[in-house]
């Protein structure tokens, strides 16, 4: 993303309780609505009065919540590896797992149950899956250089376990009945770009139903890509990006 920064501003930032933001780890905080709001926070204080909103993962969450009760402050949207519906995201999940060889099948059904097995056993089984739609050709240099600066990657399990749950294929906190797909009928569809890998968790059927709700928004699937695409693949993901923003930007 920092690439696209030679012909334009580019804001990044850490969610409050991730990476390099102040970490009060109160569960008061984690909510829906009060992330949002800090983007809008960010808006304000930059002094910023149209931006591009570009979100990943449960990114694209915020950033559709944010399009939709901000509509007059977006110049467009971008929902990559899209996280809008966690039904949606839980059933692509679990097709995920039937796809996967019979003896990580059986084992991740098991570590998903009241009695996972010990040991390693369910992190390496998660792995398989994880490797294969997450990050399956690794972090670039920039993204490996950004995460060391944060210690690590920046993840806060507290946050990710009571908001989510204890995994990608399952969820057991406060975002498990999450649904926003209504809320593509309120934003503008030929300003909205859905973007994913080609291998990507969030699998391209679900995604182009949700295209079909919002006829007029293009989709981009970054080729050899995965959900980590942004990392994995970022210079084709920054030539999209770039091609999207310049022709959003003149219309």
């Amino acid at each position: 993303m920092t690439t696209l920064a030679d012909d334009r501003m580019v804001i990044m930032y850490d969610q409050l309780d991730s990476g390099k933001s102040e970490q009060p780890n109160d569960p008061a905080n984690w909510r829906v609505e009060r992330f949002v709001e800090s983007l809008e926070t960010i808006r304000q204080t930059l002094g910023i009065q149209h931006w591009h909103v570009v979100g990943h993962s449960w990114g694209s969450a915020l950033a559709l919540e944010y399009t939709a009760q901000y509509p007059d402050k977006v110049v467009s949207t971008v929902l990559g590896g899209t996280f809008i519906s966690t039904p949606h995201w839980i059933m692509d999940a679990n097709l995920l797992v039937k796809a996967a060889p019979k003896a990580v099948q059986e084992t991740l059904i098991q570590c998903e149950s009241d009695t996972p097995p010990k040991g390693d056993v369910c992190s390496n089984a998660y792995t398989v899956l994880y490797s294969e739609h997450y990050h399956p050709a690794g972090r670039s240099d920039a993204a490996q250089a950004y995460y060391k600066t944060v210690g690590g990657n920046g993840f806060n399990p507290l946050i990710y376990n009571k908001m989510w749950g204890p995994s990608e294929f399952s969820s057991t906190g406060v975002l498990k009945h999450y649904d926003a797909t209504h809320l593509l009928a309120d934003i503008t569809p030929e300003k909205t770009l859905f973007m994913i890998g080609q291998y990507d968790s969030a699998r391209i059927d679900t995604v182009q139903d949700y295209l079909a709700l919002t006829p007029g928004a293009e989709l981009a699937v970054v080729p050899g890509g995965a959900h980590g695409f942004y990392g994995d693949r970022p210079l084709v993901t920054e030539a999209l990006l770039r091609d999207w923003l310049r022709r959003l930007d003149n219309e």
